[in-house]
Parts: structure tokens; C-alpha cells; sequence
């Protein structure tokens, strides 16, 4: 995958689930090619298999339990993700908040079996403490600016600086991402001028009327880099 990279996250959004999830998956296909800039469907899990199965962009699922063969009723089994075709997983975000304990379990199995880990954060000290569980990505958002197109980088933007230093501190191998509003190409120049490669967002794009239009504009603020 190259970098900076577009996480969309698809939710629980009537215009991100079934047939329209699959739909909005081939429009951030179109745009990544378009543009050069990787973009990726995060989609619920029950979607993985009918969006992976149809894009050639690598598909993430919202959640993942860490879980293994045998009991666990109900629970999102990390082989069944990647039989289905999901490249990687969500841990932590903060619409479904877990302890350390549990975000090291899912990247431990996650990694196991091949998948990816976009782990999230909530502040620096979060952000440095999962950074040694080695996720592929780490998301800096701040909770209460998640669907408000007020991004992080114009609030809080020393937060963000912090949090790429506080992961690099213990782990230079982790991707920071920026999260939390991200609205439009000024939020994703910012993101790489804040020291991140890459922003995780939803509002912006998933339930709008012309999500292309604004992952063209989202990915115009980046400048297409190298494979990590």
C-alpha cells in the first residue's frame, strides 16, 4: 500500500451498507485510480466478502474479535475476515472503545493470520501505550470531533504533533493516521504537515450526496508517496 493513505470508514450508514456499500467501495476504487492516492473501504463485517470479492483496493473490516476456533457465539472470527477478503481491521475506535488488554489480542491474532491493524486512539499517552503493540496504524482522534467536519487538525493540532511523537518514541515501524472531522483537502495537507501519513474519516464522505467529489478533493491534498 502506498502512502499517505485514505481510510473511509463506511459505519452503520444507510449509504455504507449491502449494495451501497458495494457502491461506494468501487467509487473510492475509481478515485484511488484517479488520483494515485490508496484508498480504503472500512466496511461493516458482514460486507467484507461481498465488497472485497468486488474491488481491487484492499478492504478493512470495522471490527474483528480476538477469538479463535471453537466457542464464541456471535463473535467476528479474524479467519472468517480473511477468508472473506478483508486486507486488515479496526481496533478501538471510538464508537466501540476497548481496553489495551483487548486491542493487544486483536493484533496479535490479526497479524497472525496476515490481516492488517488500524488501531485508534484517543490522546498521546493512549497513542504511545499502543504504539508497543506494533498496529500497522495508529489513528489520533479525539472522540467528540468524530462526525462534526471540525477536524482535528484545526482544534487540536498540538495533539496530534504530540501523538506522532509520542509513537514514534517506542515504535517507528507504526503509521500515524489523523482522524476525527476530517473534512477537506486543507484537513489532509495538514495531516502530512502534522507528521502523519494518512487520515481515517466518515462523515465527509459516506453520507453526503457526491461522495466522489470529495474523495477527489481529500486526495488533491496529498501528495502520492512510496510503498511502506
Amino acid at each position: 500500500m502506498e502512502l499517505p493513505v485514505l481510510f473511509v470508514n463506511f459505519k452503520v450508514y444507510q449509504q455504507g451498507f449491502g449494495k451501497n456499500a458495494l457502491t461506494l467501495a468501487k467509487l473510492c476504487q475509481e478515485v484511488a485510480k484517479k488520483t494515485g492516492v490508496s484508498i480504503v473501504p472500512v466496511v461493516s463485517p458482514v460486507d467484507v466478502r461481498l465488497v472485497a470479492s468486488s474491488v481491487s483496493v484492499p478492504v478493512f473490516s470495522q471490527h474483528v474479535d480476538p477469538v479463535s476456533f471453537g466457542k464464541g457465539n456471535g463473535k467476528i472470527l479474524p479467519e472468517a475476515l480473511k477468508e472473506a477478503g478483508a486486507a486488515g481491521v479496526v481496533v478501538n475506535h471510538a464508537e466501540d472503545p476497548v481496553s489495551d488488554e483487548v486491542v493487544r489480542a486483536v493484533i496479535e491474532r490479526s497479524h497472525g493470520i496476515g490481516l492488517e491493524v488500524l488501531a485508534c486512539a484517543e490522546n498521546d499517552s493512549r497513542a504511545r501505550s499502543i504504539a508497543e503493540f506494533s498496529p500497522d496504524f495508529l489513528a489520533i482522534e479525539l472522540p467528540e470531533l468524530i462526525g462534526t467536519l471540525k477536524s482535528i487538525s484545526r482544534v487540536d493540532p498540538d495533539l496530534v504533533a504530540r501523538s506522532v511523537k509520542a509513537i514514534f518514541s517506542v515504535n517507528d515501524s507504526v503509521i500515524p493516521i489523523m482522524g476525527a472531522g476530517v473534512a477537506s483537502s486543507e484537513d489532509t495537507r495538514a495531516s502530512l504537515a502534522l507528521g502523519t501519513k494518512g487520515v481515517f474519516l466518515a462523515a465527509a464522505v459516506v453520507p453526503v450526496a457526491d461522495p466522489k467529489t470529495v474523495m477527489l478533493e481529500l486526495a488533491n491534498g496529498f501528495t502520492v508517496g512510496t510503498k511502506r
